[in-house]
């Protein structure tokens, strides 16, 4: 009989702190996810996961996920404040990676 296990795309159980192997395997496909094909966003958007991750509450952790969903230009101009998020986790996620890159 197969374990039951989360749904890999359910961002909302993947906090910093992975019980098991299926929380090591959404936190690599995240990691995947923050490659992407601006350079400067695949450095910003990677540090920030590997050097985070561990500190990020699982609305944290699922507010990265959705901004991850958006496309290089998207992120890009909501992280230069071109355009403003609609999702307040997802803003308070962005002054977040902001202040990670400024420290840096």
């Amino acid at each position: 009989m197969s374990e039951s296990r989360p749904a890999v795309d359910d961002a909302e159980g993947a906090g910093g702190n992975f019980p098991d192997d299926a929380g090591n395997l959404q936190s690599a496909r995240i990691a995947w996810r923050c490659r992407r094909g601006l350079l400067e966003l695949d450095l910003w958007l990677g540090g920030f996961w590997a050097a985070q991750r561990a500190t990020l509450r699982s609305r944290e952790t699922a507010a990265f996920v959705r901004l991850l969903a958006l496309s290089d230009m998207e992120i890009l101009d909501r992280l230069h404040g071109r355009s403003a998020p609609d999702d307040a986790d997802v803003d308070a996620l962005i002054q977040r990676l902001k202040n990670f890159r400024e420290a840096k």
